[in-house]
């Protein structure tokens, strides 16, 4: 699953919007599945890597990579986030894993 920009767009109206995008990930995904997002930082807490790991582990999504990529036009920086529905073997590996 693919989302980008999204928040860069609607964010001002519905800055929590990226959460639903999780949400609707989770439910989409097949173990194994990777949800990829690439949108500002700026809006409701998008840029804290804490802030979407724990959002995703809630859900039951395992964070991969949440890396700034730009800084972007408004002041936010633009985030580049893999979230992945774990399989047996992937919830050990991301457990373990340090944040990047």
């Amino acid at each position: 699953v693919t989302c980008t920009m999204l928040m860069h767009q609607k964010g001002f109206e519905t800055p929590e919007m990226w959460r639903m995008v999780v949400v609707g990930a989770a439910k989409l995904l097949t173990a194994g599945g990777c949800l990829f997002m690439f949108d500002t930082g700026k809006c409701g807490g998008f840029g804290s890597r804490d802030v979407v790991a724990g959002f995703a582990r809630r859900v039951g999504l395992a964070i991969h990579l949440h890396e700034k990529r730009e800084d972007g036009v408004d002041g936010g920086g633009l985030y580049a986030v893999v979230l992945q529905k774990p399989t047996s073997t992937t919830v050990a590996a991301f457990s373990t894993a340090a944040p990047a």
